[in-house]
């Protein structure tokens, strides 16, 4: 996914689906791995919105992958949480 200088929005389908950064896809989760991230080009990552479920940084992803993301937003309605030594 290519918006080079622009923002790209990474969202549930349904809404309160958890979200996990560095994580599969179990059923009811968007899992989004550090691979999965690194095929993204934009100057911000927004992930979730105010419908989201809970959203977890269980591995760590690296943003700063040629080009950069210099702006990562994340959205719930529910809270984050990282998981030790776990860093976004």
């Amino acid at each position: 996914l290519s918006a080079s200088g622009q923002k790209v929005v990474l969202k549930q389908k349904t809404n309160g689906t958890f979200i996990d950064l560095g994580g599969p896809d179990p059923a009811g989760t968007l899992g989004l791995t550090d691979a999965e991230l690194d095929n993204v080009t934009a100057s911000r990552l927004d992930i979730g919105d105010a419908n989201s479920g809970a959203i977890t940084v269980s591995n760590n992803i690296n943003l700063t992958n040629s080009p950069a993301i210099t702006a990562l937003c994340l959205q719930t309605g529910g809270s984050v949480t990282a998981s030790a030594g776990a860093a976004a």
